[in-house]
């Protein structure tokens, strides 16, 4: 369980310091250039990571309290890796940060995190289906293996940049919402 859970964090911190750094264009707004933009990301990936455990940390001491807390945990906890990349903060501060964005948003969200990983949800069913009912006629073992894990790299493949997209897009919406940072950008 630990195991799982350590990796589950992992992934999701990697795959979100890579896809918010590219969606937002941080190396452009910073004027870096790309070996400074890599050695930069280098230097935030322990943090992400960190980010990344607590964050499941978080999430599996909520799911104890009958799954509210979870809930309560993505929510919060929603975008803690944007913060950490744009703002460049510690993990405690990006955490932090987080919460002080999405606290007075909360349902806001909630909603969008929940409506982004039921889509990511039902196109994995969608695929799972598909090749469950494409197993069903006659394919070896190995075939079907091998399917599967295609199957889930396409279903990472559309849903991972979606969701870190949703998360980005939130991230920038909640800092115009809260601090006018569409206006503080017009004025830079």
């Amino acid at each position: 369980m630990r195991t799982s859970l350590c990796a589950h964090g992992l992934g999701r911190s990697l795959r979100h310091l890579r896809h918010t750094r590219s969606l937002t264009g941080v190396g452009a707004l910073n004027k870096e250039r790309p070996a400074q933009a890599a050695r930069s990301a280098v230097r935030r990936l322990a943090t992400v990571i960190l980010v990344g455990l607590l964050v499941a940390l978080s999430e599996l001491v909520g799911a104890l309290f009958c799954l509210v807390g979870l809930f309560a945990a993505e929510a919060l906890f929603a975008v803690a890796i944007p913060v950490v990349i744009l703002e460049r903060r510690r993990a405690f501060a990006a955490m932090s940060r987080s919460m002080e964005l999405t606290r007075t948003h909360f349902w806001h969200v909630l909603g969008l995190i929940m409506t982004a990983s039921l889509l990511s949800a039902l196109l994995n069913v969608t695929l799972a289906a598909a090749l469950d009912r494409w197993s069903s006629s006659g394919a070896s073992s190995t075939t079907i293996v091998v399917a599967q894990g295609l199957v889930n790299t396409i279903a990472s493949l559309i849903t991972v940049p979606f969701v870190s997209t949703a998360i980005v897009a939130l991230y920038f919406d909640l800092r115009i919402r809260d601090e006018a940072f569409d206006v503080q950008l017009a004025m830079a």
